[in-house]
């Protein structure tokens, strides 16, 4: 019913002119105005738009967490993985196991074999074991990114070091949180990154 009220009125905006012209009976030629018309267009689908959007926010926030990022996944356009080339040189083929556990992954389908309880004594899922120090999967997705990025650096950029030790601290004044040990090091340094010869770390 509210889908029909608003396409009625938007079609009552598009077609004002020809309304009026056909209740007034005019016997001179009718000559739309075309920039009106497509102002009036662009406007009823600004409507729509918005009234989708909180039609899907208010499904969203309504049904609950594991279901609301079900349907919040599924209306995404972003799942190029699904339909891009098996190319082995860009790591894009995967296994009969791997493909199944990204399905049910972007879908928040439990994993068939995965333990209740993680080996650190914490209840095992998903994002547990994103997060979880044990065993070193971070560490490991963590520097992944850290050598990809800098293989990509050395190309564009100079003086390319992976995790360079900083200046030891001297009294200085540092804002809350800051690491204070000597021996910290960032991911990446490398010289030309925003300006020419400027040295920037990451």
């Amino acid at each position: 019913m509210e889908l029909a009220e608003t396409e009625y009125n938007c079609s009552r905006n598009i077609n004002e002119d020809l309304i009026g012209a056909i209740v007034e009976n005019s016997l001179n030629p009718f000559l739309p105005d075309i920039n009106k018309i497509s102002k009036a267009k662009l406007q009823s689908k600004k409507i729509k738009t918005e009234q989708e959007q909180q039609k899907k926010f208010f499904i969203l926030n309504t049904c609950g967490e594991g279901l609301g990022r079900q349907i919040a996944l599924a209306s995404e356009k972003g799942a190029s993985w699904l339909t891009s080339l098996p190319l082995k040189s860009c790591g894009f083929i995967l296994s009969k196991q791997e493909f199944n556990d990204s399905i049910k992954i972007r879908y928040n389908i439990k994993l068939d074999g995965l333990s209740i309880d993680c080996a650190c004594g914490n209840p095992n899922s998903i994002d547990h074991s994103l997060i979880c120090k044990l065993g070193g999967y971070t560490s490991l997705r963590h520097n992944h990114l850290r050598d990809t990025l800098s293989n990509l650096l050395v190309v564009v950029c100079k003086d390319v070091v992976k995790e360079p030790s900083l200046l030891p601290i001297s009294n200085e004044d540092l804002p809350s949180g800051t690491t204070l040990k000597n021996d910290t090091r960032l991911d990446i340094s490398c010289r030309g990154f925003y300006t020419p010869m400027d040295w920037t770390f990451l």
